[in-house]
């Protein structure tokens, strides 16, 4: 289940509405909607995404990775090995928001630990920022995986354009196409299945 709610819809907003201080009349926070209210407060793991904040572009990239994530999670995992594979090829997507949050979840996955614990720290972990310090941590952990198969000058290129992401402003990763066509022309099997790459379709 995944829901949008509307910006200017006072009943079903599921933030942002002005809540006014019944003694000065004067709007003092911010705040859900009622039935916004009702829904987190019922199902606190279900993606649900303000309409209005379609236009930001990393905030919709947030959205699209918790809302996949979730239904992929629901409808593939069964068992303690469903939830260890899951994991596996969620890992540096994980990894990518925050590397000690990523390990303590694979510790749950690979003692067999519960569920929903597992899933209550998915969610909160894919709905915060993304950082690039952390994802430029996954990369070079990925590029682990190619050291033996690209050259100096192909290290050094990939090192190259990391830095200069790493100064940007903006988000746009130009190192992404680049590593997954190596991991491709190289066959990395365990690469292969990140959902680092593809974590919703395009």
């Amino acid at each position: 289940m995944e829901l949008f709610f509307s910006q200017n819809h006072l009943v079903v907003v599921v933030e942002r509405v002005k809540h006014r201080n019944q003694e000065t009349g004067i709007p003092d926070k911010f705040e859900a909607g009622v039935f916004g209210q009702f829904f987190i407060d019922n199902f606190p793991h279900t993606p649900i995404f303000d309409s209005g904040r379609l236009h930001d572009e990393q905030q919709r990239h947030i959205f699209l990775n918790k809302l996949f994530a979730y239904f992929r999670f629901r409808q593939n995992v069964k068992t303690v090995g469903d939830l260890q594979a899951f994991h596996k090829e969620y890992k540096y997507l994980l990894m990518g928001y925050n590397q000690n949050t990523m390990r303590e979840m694979g510790r749950i996955a690979a003692n067999g630990g519960d569920f929903n614990i597992y899933l209550e720290k998915l969610m909160t972990l894919l709905s915060s920022r993304i950082s690039k310090k952390n994802i430029i941590n996954s990369l070079y952990h990925m590029m682990g995986y190619l050291k033996k198969d690209l050259d100096l000058s192909d290290k050094e290129h990939i090192h190259s354009l990391i830095e200069d992401y790493s100064k940007q402003n903006s988000y746009e990763n130009k190192v992404e196409p680049i590593l997954n066509f190596l991991i491709e022309k190289y066959d990395i099997a365990y690469l292969k299945e990140q959902r680092f790459f593809n974590p919703y379709p395009k």
